[in-house]
């Protein structure tokens, strides 16, 4: 969702008169034209969801022979795609498939640039300084987080700073039974338009592998990132940060060491260079602080 919103600012470059037209092929669900209507009007025209697809078991030829494939753009019913065809120009943007690899816009220039989303309603701050918590995302608790692992890894942040745990129905019981809501931590649910100015309002983020957490790209927030597609810290399997996890040293394996994962994100807070470079040791040394050095002879 959030990622496309890079070349769609790509082609809004290439074509800046012309008239962009998202196809959400969500099953129905209207949630990604909730965070394109409220964050990225400036981008796009007109979003069209689209209710349902052709087979729920679509089966498709790939390098790995036949495989279940239900997101296969021919798996929408024809009327969409023959719209889509029709228009000037057609650009897949499911990360997915890599078509934008051919695509005749400048991905390459746009693919860490997240374009800021421009809300209309700002929400009130929860805390002065805080940090936002979006670790569980669905009812399977499909990123794999360790319930006590959450649990002592939110007290730990609490103790410092506030915190703001981003819930839905599905999702705050998790929440719930591992951790109070008090003058340290709120549960925080809205759209796509309050969570952004949530982020935005932020010191930092932590968040597993979820469409959320590019949020804290667009607005320069640090953010750590657990995923099960890094198997060490800071790193990422290649074929999924070409697709999605666009910068690794964010990322975390799934329960990794706390107090590693503590105290690199706490210097990503003290100083972005640290989102550069995780291995910095001593940063005025490394970086050859030269402009300190020239105040301190004169």
């Amino acid at each position: 969702m959030i990622l496309a919103t890079r070349y769609i600012a790509a082609i809004r470059e290439k074509h800046p008169n012309s008239s962009i037209t998202a196809y959400l092929d969500t099953n129905g669900s209207k949630f990604q034209e909730e965070l394109y209507t409220l964050c990225y009007s400036h981008l796009i025209n007109k979003c069209i969801t689209i209710p349902n697809k052709k087979e729920e078991k679509y089966v498709m030829t790939s390098p790995f022979g036949r495989e279940e494939y239900p997101a296969h753009l021919r798996n929408i019913p024809d009327k969409y795609i023959e719209e889509m065809l029709d228009a000037d120009r057609f650009y897949d943007l499911c990360g997915d498939t890599l078509a934008f690899l051919s695509a005749d816009f400048d991905w390459f220039k746009y693919y860490r640039f997240f374009p800021r989303p421009q809300v209309k309603e700002s929400i009130e701050k929860p805390f002065n300084r805080y940090i936002v918590c979006n670790l569980y995302t669905d009812a399977n608790n499909s990123h794999g987080m360790d319930e006590n692992y959450v649990k002592t890894l939110l007290q730990s942040i609490q103790g410092g700073m506030p915190i703001v745990c981003i819930v839905n129905p599905v999702t705050k019981p998790f929440y719930e039974k591992i951790i109070n809501e008090s003058d340290r931590c709120k549960f925080f649910e809205g759209n796509w338009g309050q969570i952004a100015s949530l982020v935005e309002q932020s010191v930092g983020m932590i968040a597993v592998d979820s469409g959320a957490s590019y949020l804290a790209y667009a607005y320069s927030i640090p953010v750590l990132v657990y995923t099960k597609y890094s198997h060490q810290p800071h790193s990422i399997m290649f074929s999924h940060k070409l697709r999605w996890r666009v910068f690794e040293n964010d990322c975390i394996p799934p329960n990794f060491d706390l107090q590693y994962s503590l105290a690199y994100f706490a210097k990503t807070i003290n100083s972005k260079v640290f989102w550069i470079n995780p291995g910095v040791q001593n940063l005025t040394q490394e970086i050859v602080d030269r402009f300190g050095y020239a105040i301190e002879r004169r």
